[in-house]
């Protein structure tokens, strides 16, 4: 993979979450005008249990929001420009287990019909892979991995 690829799987993730974030700011808004038109009526402690449920809609969605903005950050402080030889943050790995993304833990992704793994450093195998060079390798629950190449 070049640094070009890599830009451009970075680009695709960040525009991937900003469309999330304002899809979910969206979902908000909906949600604080239909918490403004609901009148309160004789049975009151349906109008409670109906305003309470929405206070949870609203918190996990705040919730959603506060974790895509914190990826998109991470992904905002990949080095583009930088070709690594190590494992760390921003690297992008080729490896016999699958291709890697060091900056944010956000699973498996597909782009242009290629799965990848985006992963924090913090995560168990960010933390087996941390400042591994082409060639070595680690063992991961499915046996021997080795890391092919890394930009």
């Amino acid at each position: 993979m070049s640094l070009e690829k890599k830009t451009a799987l970075v680009n695709h993730l960040i525009d991937d979450l900003t469309a999330r974030c304002n899809t979910i700011t969206n979902e908000l808004y909906s949600l604080s005008e239909s918490k403004k038109s609901e009148q309160k009526s004789s049975a009151g402690d349906k109008f409670e249990t109906s305003r309470e449920m929405m206070r949870q809609e609203e918190e996990q969605l705040q919730k959603n929001i506060i974790k895509l903005r914190g990826q998109i950050a991470d992904l905002q402080r990949v080095d583009l420009e930088k070709d690594f030889d190590q494992i760390e943050f921003g690297a992008y790995a080729e490896t016999s287990m699958g291709d890697f993304l060091i900056a944010s833990g956000m699973g498996s992704v597909t782009f242009n019909g290629k799965k990848y793994f985006c992963i924090s450093l913090a995560s168990p195998i960010g933390r087996k892979m941390h400042l591994l060079q082409s060639g070595e390798s680690f063992k991961n629950n499915t046996g021997k991995v080795v890391i092919e190449a890394i930009y």
